[in-house]
């Protein structure tokens, strides 16, 4: 039987998402299928599952080869950008798929990297486009003034969660030349 439920996780919340998918499957709940803000489960033994995320972007391997990398883990489920990984835990450095603070250091500025690149044209549109907009009149105006609300909510966010990826990158860096 198959169950579905709603949670809000972000990738600042990441280790909060893990440690609900781990819960579930000792409760015997296995994670089958990732949609927005919705897990499906279907209903198992209790399994000890270690759930493990990587993001990819930009790279130039088949998704093939990437997944070669990982011959010991399950792929659950390719949902975007991100990789929902699994295996049985067997509580060693094998359990992780970044075991070290660079490789984690490396994916939090890959998302970093990802956010600067999607953000763009948000940050164009404060910047440049808004300044246009307050010295246009008539309909057109009119219409774009949903645009300039939308914007004006978006952007702290976009740059709040920007932030926070570079100071978690930044912090592993930190780690590393300790």
């Amino acid at each position: 039987m198959e169950m579905m439920e709603r949670k809000f996780f972000f990738v600042w919340t990441m280790n909060k998402e893990k440690a609900y998918l781990e819960e579930m499957a000792r409760k015997g709940y296995t994670l089958t299928n990732v949609k927005l803000f919705k897990y499906y489960f279907i209903k198992t033994d209790p399994v000890d599952y270690v759930y493990e995320f990587d993001f990819q972007y930009l790279y130039k391997m088949s998704e093939e080869e990437y997944l070669s990398f990982f011959k010991e883990w399950e792929l659950v489920k390719r949902f975007g950008l991100w990789y929902y990984f699994r295996r049985i835990r067997t509580n060693t450095a094998k359990d992780y798929i970044y075991s070290d603070n660079e490789s984690k250091g490396n994916m939090y500025k890959g998302i970093f990297i990802f956010l600067i690149l999607t953000g763009l044209p948000l940050y164009f549109q404060l910047l440049i486009l808004n300044f246009q907009l307050l010295v246009m009149n008539g309909a057109l105006a009119n219409f774009y003034q949903y645009f300039r609300f939308v914007l004006f909510i978006l952007t702290p966010i976009h740059f709040m969660v920007s932030v926070s990826m570079l100071v978690t990158y930044v912090a592993y860096k930190r780690k590393i030349q300790e």
